[in-house]
């Protein structure tokens, strides 16, 4: 007699089977889902916990009632920084490998001071919704200029960027950096920006190239 399977009953395998089925029809009738999401060769298991990944993000993406990562993750309140340069910096590192123990995982696209990079993990992020929820076995990846952009830097980059690209009469470089449609401040409204590429290329061909050229931003 087989007590391991008792009539009726399901395996593993059938239940995992059931399981990814019924999260298919939940997906499909409630948010529009249209295609299958994996293969016939992903194990069962995984279809099961990756359409639970999905169905969660779904419903805290248009519930509008989204928990914030402090609640998703249980964070707790993290006391007020040092003043002592070196503390914050460890402080930071702690804030870090906690998060990564929890499943998040941060980054910063350009360099902070420690100190802002602690505000963000202590006091800044855990107040922000999160859509993606808590569920185990996936990791939920942060860009912090996500929810703050840095403008400034990004500015900088793309000036930069185009100011190399005219230095080197170099119009691809130069388009690169650019958007096709340029905010004209005198008039409020558009400029094709092509226009000023196509003009510097003409002009880049009555010149032989630019000698100890600098240049800086205040």
């Amino acid at each position: 007699m087989n007590t391991e399977n008792p009539k009726g009953s399901l395996n593993n395998e059938e239940q995992a089977r059931l399981e990814a089925e019924m999260l298919e029809l939940k997906l499909r009738a409630e948010h529009g889902m249209k295609d299958k999401y994996m293969g016939p060769d992903v194990p069962l298991e995984l279809q099961e916990m990756f359409l639970k990944q999905v169905y969660a993000f779904e419903q805290n993406q248009f519930s509008g009632e989204a928990k914030t990562f402090r609640e998703t993750h249980q964070i707790p309140g993290f006391g007020p920084m040092s003043e002592n340069p070196e503390e914050v910096v460890k402080a930071v590192e702690r804030l870090m490998n906690w998060y990564r123990e929890h499943s998040v995982d941060i980054s910063f696209e350009y360099e902070y001071p420690a100190s802002t990079r602690y505000e963000f993990l202590a006091f800044q992020l855990p107040q922000k919704p999160n859509y993606f929820g808590a569920i185990p076995g996936m990791i939920n990846g942060v860009i912090s200029e996500e929810y703050y952009p840095n403008h400034g830097v990004e500015i900088e980059e793309t000036a930069v960027q185009f100011i190399k690209g005219s230095l080197n009469c170099d119009g691809d470089a130069m388009t690169r950096s650019m958007r096709r449609e340029q905010l004209d401040p005198t008039t409020d409204g558009y400029y094709d920006g092509q226009l000023l590429i196509d003009y510097l290329a003409k002009w880049f061909g009555t010149i032989s190239g630019f000698e100890r050229h600098d240049f800086k931003f205040i």
